[in-house]
């Protein structure tokens, strides 16, 4: 590869948007399904080997603790409250036992908004053009030629340092999108395995129980995706209207461009705690 391939494969690198073409796959991912069966397979042995036992020995706890506590502050504690009591209880080991329907059920919901967001959205952001006019912006020459020996050494150390570092900042850019999109995977294997235990004090608190919170949360990790690809979809709008017409200069266009791409993965970072604000689990 020439020196001047070279430089043109940092151009092509800093405005082709990649950091964001593998985005939608990754949001797609069914982890009950997918090539990650294995490790669903292992969540679901934690959850129903390790978490359950535990989640019902809170709700035991739970039970015995409040039914204490209604014993002593009621005067006329009697068998209806009892029997009101340990239909909770039911219920509560119930709700654990099966609560992995439950959130399985959750996640098919967050599974279908992006697949809905995805399939409504824009067109994708085209770099084709955009790249072939930021290239001659900076260099003054087509895309397409070739340069001798020592033109390449000269052209190298004066566009080299203009392209190196807004390539450098892509690929970091790049590493933090699938770092935000992996990290959802993670967080939904762990509140799925430790979901029992979040869970064991829904029937005693109802809607205001830790319990609840929790499944809010989990509603938040789902449709987390969605505002992922929402904030994909709005980048590849808004990065055709901005360089899809006459590029004024290679620093303008790059300023335009790093400033669209560093916005958006802003938005990604904040994500879940616009979904949790959304669904209110905050």
């Amino acid at each position: 590869m020439t020196i001047r391939e070279t430089l043109q494969g940092w151009c092509t690198d800093i405005f082709a948007g990649d950091m964001f073409k593998g985005v939608e796959t990754i949001l797609k991912l069914n982890p009950s399904t997918s090539e990650y069966q294995t490790v669903w397979n292992v969540v679901c042995n934690i959850y129903e080997d390790v978490c359950v036992p535990v989640g019902m020995g809170l709700v035991l706890i739970y039970f015995v603790v409040n039914l204490y506590e209604r014993a002593m502050q009621q005067n006329n504690f009697d068998l209806d409250h009892i029997v009101k009591m340990l239909l909770k209880l039911f219920f509560g080991l119930y709700f654990i036992e099966h609560g992995l329907e439950l959130m399985a059920s959750i996640y098919s919901l967050g599974f279908s908004f992006v697949s809905d967001i995805a399939a409504t959205g824009g067109k994708e952001y085209s770099s084709a053009g955009v790249v072939k006019k930021v290239w001659t912006s900076l260099t003054g020459e087509a895309w397409k030629g070739e340069w001798g020996k020592l033109e390449s050494i000269g052209y190298f150390l004066a566009y080299g340092i203009s392209l190196l570092i807004p390539f450098l900042a892509t690929k970091i850019l790049m590493v933090v999108v699938n770092f935000v999109c992996y990290s959802r995977l993670i967080e939904f294997y762990i509140r799925t395995a430790m979901a029992p235990i979040a869970l064991s004090d829904f029937f005693t608190e109802g809607t205001h129980s830790n319990g609840w919170r929790f499944v809010k949360g989990y509603i938040a990790v789902a449709l987390q995706s969605g505002i992922i690809m929402l904030a994909v979809i709005v980048f590849n709008s808004v990065g055709n209207a901005l360089l899809g017409s006459e590029v004024e200069s290679y620093w303008v266009a790059l300023i335009k461009y790093l400033a669209l791409a560093f916005a958006t993965v802003g938005i990604m970072l904040k994500s879940l705690s616009l979904t949790k604000e959304i669904v209110g689990a905050n």
